[in-house]
């Protein structure tokens, strides 16, 4: 798979976006930007870096005020496809705009239909969160999409890649936020309705019980909310939270019973894909949850957990099997290790067997 560092500001954006400033003023030292931004040196730097070297580089090069720098932009934008590539006008709002609060506010809900503002409005969440929960609410309202989805995932407490606010993970704050997802839990457009369930699922680990109760509230009255809450209470569910489980039907598990449990292949090596086996009884028909927790084992000798979904649906009485593929293949967010490993069957939230293997390495 293509890198993004090397997919991303590339030779040809670089260009383009000078040719675009230079097309529309004389104030920018075209010859500059791009002696700084075509070099090995920048070529190497990681993806996040290069987006906040080339908006700095911006305003290094353009010799006007910031509002006139942002009327420039505003236009050389829409020469730019949508994608990551845009995501420089709303940094360099992040770089230089800080000090012009109302106006920089304005630029990102303009820059936001083209890519996202999501990661540039951070900074000015952590200098005025009260302000900028407002213009959110606001835009949760708007007609265009991508100004909704941006109420939503600008203000998620754990948003990948993003600086950290400190007050989305004050309660106080929380409940604010939760007034913007209200405004937006039966939304018409997916892309939104994502973005929604992935800022609930973030506040879900930080106050469960105040997701469970709006959930409690939203749940069954509209089929577009209940999608956002299957995902958004997805952290919850693995974890076996009894309350969120009950939301979906999933009781306990009283009257399975797990009869055999194992995996496939005795000797299972790094790298290796295998199969996990279950054959259990229902006493009555029931809607059941069943997970496998996988311990891996760590450097340390500890382990860590995770939890993958094995089936969900409802059974009638009597016996069942089912098998389920699990890869021990390395992967850039798990390096596994050789010895003993342990994997849970989990009913409606329940550990009810587990089995314990060894991992060998080929």
């Amino acid at each position: 798979m293509e890198l993004l560092k090397n997919k991303f500001f590339q030779k040809e954006f670089i260009y383009k976006l000078a040719d675009g400033i230079s097309l529309r003023t004389d104030e920018f030292d075209s010859e500059l930007f791009l002696k700084k931004l075509t070099n090995k040196t920048y070529t190497n730097l990681e993806l996040k870096e290069k987006l906040r070297v080339c908006a700095v580089t911006i305003g290094e090069c353009l010799r006007l005020d910031y509002f006139d720098s942002i009327d420039v932009l505003m236009d050389v934008v829409t020469d730019i496809d949508n994608g990551f590539n845009t995501l420089v006008f709303p940094e360099f709002i992040d770089v230089y705009g800080r000090e012009y609060f109302d106006k920089s506010l304005e630029a990102l809900e303009y820059f936001t239909v083209f890519g996202s503002s999501e990661f540039a409005i951070r900074s000015f969440a952590n200098k005025d969160i009260d302000k900028v929960l407002i213009f959110m609410k606001r835009l949760a309202k708007s007609d265009n999409e991508h100004k909704r989805r941006f109420a939503s995932e600008g203000c998620r407490p754990k948003l990948p890649w993003a600086k950290s606010v400190k007050n989305l993970n004050d309660e106080i704050y929380v409940v604010k936020v939760l007034e913007i997802l209200d405004i937006l839990k039966e939304d018409t457009s997916k892309y939104v309705r994502k973005s929604v369930a992935n800022n609930i699922n973030d506040i879900s680990k930080l106050y469960p019980k105040i997701v469970l109760k709006i959930a409690t509230n939203w749940i069954n009255k509209n089929e577009k909310t209940d999608w956002i809450l299957k995902h958004g209470l997805r952290t919850l569910l693995k974890e076996g939270n009894k309350d969120a489980l009950r939301l979906w039907g999933f009781d306990n598990s009283k009257g399975v019973e797990i009869l055999d449990f194992h995996i496939e292949n005795d000797d299972v090596y790094i790298g290796d894909t295998t199969y996990v086996f279950v054959t259990f009884n229902v006493k009555e028909k029931k809607k059941i949850r069943g997970d496998f927790r996988v311990h891996y084992l760590k450097n340390n000798g500890s382990h860590s957990t995770k939890t993958f979904s094995f089936f969900k649906k409802t059974f009638t009485s009597g016996t069942h099997a089912i098998k389920k593929k699990i890869s021990f293949k390395e992967m850039s967010t798990r390096k596994h290790y050789v010895g003993m490993h342990k994997i849970d069957m989990v009913i409606n939230g329940d550990a009810k067997k587990q089995i314990e293997f060894n991992l060998y390495s080929k």
